[in-house]
């Protein structure tokens, strides 16, 4: 038994398609994220779910900096998971909204919500459409095979200035330029 006490309390309510995750807190810092979120990621791979409803049932949130290395942790672990963030307290929802599109930007299927019903409805969509597409295209300067549907790996972008990430994010999909050859371009077009 850990000499530290509890400062969350988690819920757990297994659906057919998807498990919901409930954490209470009236204080929240990084250490305490991540022990909520290493509970509720070994209770989706003991029930094998990969679709997560996160409901956030605190209106506190944790320090901008804290915010940005806890969604790095969530990534880095969750990242194939869809997870729905559901928040109801409008006074964080901003920020909150802001960091789970950098999650989604960084590669996880994420997205984040304020009702119920709306993040159920998402994790039940019926991702099949998608995985039939085939996204794989030939890079048109390098001739490398890559999807371009997939992934990007952090790394590839962290030089890179905010300005120039949201354009490679903006033109991924409607490129026919591998990520590498597609990066290069951004910096040969804007310098930084």
């Amino acid at each position: 038994m850990s000499p530290y006490p509890t400062l969350y309390a988690l819920e757990f309510k297994e659906h057919p398609e998807y498990l919901h995750a409930r954490i209470t807190a009236s204080f929240l810092d990084r250490t305490g994220a991540l022990s909520y979120l290493s509970e509720i990621f070994l209770e989706c791979a003991k029930l094998r779910k990969k679709k997560l409803r996160l409901e956030r049932a605190t209106p506190c949130v944790m320090q901008r900096d804290e915010l940005y290395s806890t969604m790095d942790f969530i990534v880095s672990v969750e990242k194939d998971t869809r997870i729905a963030f559901l928040n109801a307290h409008g006074t964080v929802a901003e920020t909150l909204s802001h960091i789970v599109d950098y999650g989604t930007k960084q590669g996880g299927r994420f997205r984040y919500f304020q009702e119920f019903q709306e993040a159920e409805n998402w994790l039940l969509e019926d991702e099949k459409l998608l995985e039939d597409l085939d996204m794989t295209k030939d890079c048109e300067k390098c001739s490398d095979e890559f999807d371009s549907n997939g992934t990007v790996p952090v790394a590839l972008l962290g030089h890179l200035s905010e300005a120039q990430r949201e354009e490679f994010y903006r033109r991924r999909l409607d490129s026919d330029l591998c990520n590498q050859c597609l990066k290069s371009t951004i910096i040969e077009r804007q310098p930084e």
